[in-house]
C-alpha cells in the first residue's frame, strides 16, 4: 500500500456525497510510495504539465437505482508510441496499489455507504492509441476494502 495523505474538501464530508465526490491521487514525483489523495467536489488537476501527469483520477456514476460504479481514470497520452507504451505499462503496474489506497482510504465513506461495496471499479486508460485508450472493469470495491 502507498503511504497516503489524504486531504478532503468541504462540501464533501468523510460519509457523504456519492455522486460529485471526485478523487485525485497525486504520486510523490520523488518518493514512489507515496502520494495524496484529496476528495474534492472537482479534480485537483491544475498543478502539473497534463500532458506528463501520473494522477490516478475518479468518480462514482450512477447506473440506475442505487446502483453505481466507482470511474477511475489515467491519462496515457498522445505521445511517440513507446512512450504511450511505457506509461500504459507503468500504470497497470501501480493500479493495483492506487486503487487498493483509494478505496481503504476512504474506508469511513463506505462504512457509512455498505451498498457501495459491492460496486464495480472501472478504469479509463486515455490515449490517442488505439490500443491504450480503452475502459475496462478492473474489479470491485469489495475486492480490496479492508474491514
Amino acid at each position: 500500500m502507498i503511504d497516503l495523505s489524504v486531504n478532503i474538501i468541504s462540501p464533501v464530508t468523510p460519509t457523504y456525497p456519492t455522486l460529485f465526490r471526485r478523487y485525485t491521487l497525486i504520486p510523490d514525483p520523488n518518493v514512489l510510495s507515496k502520494a495524496t489523495l484529496i476528495i474534492a467536489p472537482e479534480y485537483s488537476l491544475h498543478d502539473t504539465n497534463p500532458v506528463l501527469r501520473d494522477e490516478l483520477c475518479g468518480q462514482w456514476v450512477s447506473v440506475d437505482d442505487n446502483r453505481y460504479v466507482l470511474t477511475l481514470f489515467v491519462n496515457v497520452g498522445n505521445d511517440e508510441y513507446e512512450v504511450a507504451r511505457n506509461r500504459y505499462n507503468n500504470f497497470l503496474e501501480l493500479l493495483p496499489d492506487y486503487v487498493d489506497s483509494l478505496i481503504n482510504a476512504d474506508k469511513e465513506f463506505f462504512e457509512a455507504n455498505p451498498h457501495l461495496i459491492p460496486a464495480h471499479v472501472s478504469m479509463r486508460f486515455i490515449s490517442g492509441h488505439g490500443q491504450f485508450n480503452k475502459t475496462v472493469y478492473f474489479c470491485k470495491v469489495k475486492d480490496y476494502l479492508l474491514i
